[in-house]
């Protein structure tokens, strides 16, 4: 049973289990806050705070920056005895669940955060109060840490140090409430990048240069593996330019079947453990040929997008998208894998070109172009001989000129290009000769260059004739 069930347990416990609620609920929590001051600590020599850390999910790596980012549940659990009642008294109440900000709680903080590093609040939970003056708080965070270093095994150790932020070791003892890290609710499949080795947990106290008086500290030592070097924005180049096999006919493709196979487990780690999602390419070299194809099922427009005297209309497309390139790294032999001849991968973790509808209209009808290829949910199909490709849905909006010798025919003109990458590291091409649709449109693809200030791109136009399908209310 992982821990958040437990805590889901714990509190049907209090409401269907021998907690009454009610009057007696109500007259205890008048009882408990009569003369209750929450800036004062719980009385005793000191409060002993046990703390557990349990990951959910590594956000990311960033090695320049020797920062980690995760996704946790804290749990902080120490006694006040300003909270102990006999239930026998309250109708059998034996647990309260208060908002957090009401009571005392203690400010544990991360002492090596990254503040600079942007930080997702979560909204807190409600503490948990026994009749034996037990409090438990949990809380979801996003936490960035910096101080990662390399180990001789090729790894990073991370270390993530709890302690007060003004109790001293004399008025608070932090002690960790469990020997490891919780890895009741981790994937470690969730990110790509990077996994999970080992963990352990600390607890000492820490003497600082301003001050004699002690302070208590829990550790938690993660030790992570790079299994894509990627999330290091700073170490970035680009896959070796290779020429794009032609494209296959609708017959052909439909022979090549992909096989998969139990070995493919063992291939995507093979593939990704030295290779590095690239995002700023060196310009020399021969380029890359990027291969994009399009596909229309709907195309719309309205009177109220009727622009300069009804000569320019926006219309929107919808479709399907497709890039397509080759990248040697992630080439491999099918006969050392069971014949396994392609994988399915996240998109962020491999390179990819930043092609974009260059002349989009931006809105239509209040909806937004989505030419956007990066996007964190799409998948690539890496196939044996290194090809890379992906297909995903778009809405474009453009505008569109009316021919003067029809009422209702429009010519559309929609340009592709990179505006990172110049023609000597990219060269954009169209996969097929025309847009595939089966509406009644004419379509060409022709390769070309997009000039944007001083700078030329290699782009890929398509250019449409829409005519009767067209209905302007």
């Amino acid at each position: 049973m992982n821990y958040m069930t437990c805590i889901v347990l714990l509190c049907l416990t209090a409401v269907y289990g021998k907690n009454k609620g009610g009057r007696g609920e109500e007259h205890l929590l008048k009882k408990l806050f009569r003369h209750y001051n929450k800036l004062a600590r719980p009385e005793g020599d000191h409060v002993e705070v046990a703390h557990a850390l349990y990951m959910r999910r590594i956000i990311a790596l960033h090695e320049k920056d020797t920062v980690v980012g995760l996704d946790v549940l804290e749990h902080q659990t120490w006694i006040d005895n300003r909270f102990i009642w006999d239930p026998m008294s309250f109708s059998n109440v034996t647990l309260l669940h208060v908002p957090s900000d009401v009571i005392w709680k203690p400010d544990i903080v991360l002492s090596n955060s990254a503040n600079e590093y942007p930080i997702y609040k979560k909204p807190d939970f409600n503490v948990i109060i026994s009749n034996d003056g037990l409090i438990s708080y949990s809380r979801l965070q996003t936490i960035y840490a910096y101080g990662c270093q390399n180990t001789q095994e090729k790894n990073l150790e991370c270390k993530l140090g709890f302690h007060s932020l003004t109790y001293t070791g004399f008025d608070l003892k932090l002690k960790n409430e469990t020997a490891e890290i919780g890895l009741d609710d981790f994937d470690n499949n969730l990110n790509p990048t990077v996994m999970f080795v080992s963990g352990e947990v600390i607890r000492e106290d820490t003497f600082f240069a301003c001050c004699p008086e002690p302070y208590s500290s829990v550790t938690y030592t993660l030790i992570l593996k790079k299994t894509v070097l990627g999330t290091d924005l700073h170490k970035q180049e680009r896959p070796m330019a290779t020429s794009l096999p032609s494209p296959t006919s609708p017959s052909t493709t439909k022979e090549k079947q992909v096989v998969w196979s139990e070995s493919s487990a063992r291939l995507i780690p093979d593939l990704m453990s030295f290779y590095s999602n690239i995002d700023l390419p060196p310009s020399s070299g021969p380029p890359l040929t990027v291969g994009i194809g399009m596909s229309i099922y709907m195309v719309t427009g309205d009177k109220r997008d009727r622009l300069v005297d009804n000569i320019m209309v926006r219309l929107t497309f919808e479709g399907y998208m497709w890039l397509t390139w080759q990248d040697m790294r992630l080439s491999w032999s099918p006969e050392k894998y069971s014949g396994s001849n392609a994988v399915y991968l996240p998109l962020q973790s491999v390179w990819a070109p930043d092609i974009k509808h260059q002349n989009s209209s931006q809105y239509f009808n209040g909806r937004q172009d989505t030419p956007d290829f990066n996007e964190k949910d799409v998948r690539v199909e890496v196939r044996n001989d290194g090809t890379v490709s992906y297909i995903r849905p778009v809405v474009l909006s453009s505008y569109c000129i009316r021919t003067p010798m029809s009422d209702n025919e429009v010519r559309c003109n929609m340009t592709f290009a990179s505006l990172t990458y110049p023609p000597g590291v990219i060269r954009m091409t169209h996969l097929t000769s025309r847009i595939r649709t089966q509406l009644e449109m004419e379509s060409s693809a022709q390769e070309t260059s997009l000039t944007v200030g001083p700078r030329t791109f290699s782009a890929v136009q398509y250019s449409l004739k829409v005519g009767q399908l067209l209905s302007f209310g």
